[in-house]
């Protein structure tokens, strides 16, 4: 549990380079995070991995939780995932926010306000405000659903992604459900687009 706001920003005034808690799949987060309603801010993250936020991969459990870093990649590799609260969701995410922005002018890298990818979890009552842009996909909260359920969050952020753009996800695909959800931030897309969902290849 947080129990007080967290700010990493340096003496010197610059924010932090952070490495993701749970940083890849090998080394993923299975416990139960509480943030209490807190936020973390003063960090960034720059340096490439395979899943990126302030978490790698989730499989347990992030509640009450506002993450405001800057998470800007520029080093092209093989494909990642990224997003403001978990690069990849295999678990629960729910009451969280991102404040901060997302951007990659690589070709390689999905985008989320709160996660990167997600399969078989669960999104629930999450807010971004952040702009995210993506050469690929960039979502409001998802970049891409898989076999999960999104419900109840809002996206004010504005969003571009050259491939597939949605106020609330990129793209869904194998059942992935989003419901009783908001966008009402700015959509640019040079492929698919939509106010909700930029390419829908088999959600609901």
């Amino acid at each position: 549990r947080l129990t007080a706001d967290i700010d990493l920003t340096k003496a010197d005034g610059n924010p932090t380079e952070w490495k993701p808690i749970g940083y890849d799949i090998d080394h993923d987060y299975t416990g139960i995070f509480d943030g209490m309603g807190h936020t973390v801010k003063g960090y960034k993250i720059t340096e490439r991995a395979d899943e990126i936020g302030f978490f790698g991969v989730v499989y347990g459990e992030v509640r009450g939780l506002t993450v405001s870093g800057d998470i800007n990649i520029t080093t092209d590799k093989s494909k990642a995932q990224a997003g403001g609260v978990a690069g990849y969701n295999g678990g629960t995410i729910e009451d969280c926010v991102n404040a901060g922005p997302l951007i990659t002018r690589t070709d390689s890298i999905t985008m989320g306000g709160i996660v990167g990818g997600c399969k078989y979890s669960r999104i629930s009552n999450c807010v971004n405000s952040g702009d995210i842009t993506s050469n690929i996909r960039a979502g409001g909260i998802a970049g891409n659903i898989e076999l999960s359920t999104m419900s109840n969050c809002i996206n004010s952020g504005n969003i571009t992604g050259n491939r597939q753009a949605g106020g609330i996800a990129a793209h869904t695909q194998s059942s992935g459900t989003i419901s009783n959800c908001l966008n009402c931030g700015d959509i640019a897309g040079g492929g698919y687009s939509g106010g909700v969902v930029g390419n829908n290849g088999g959600g609901t």
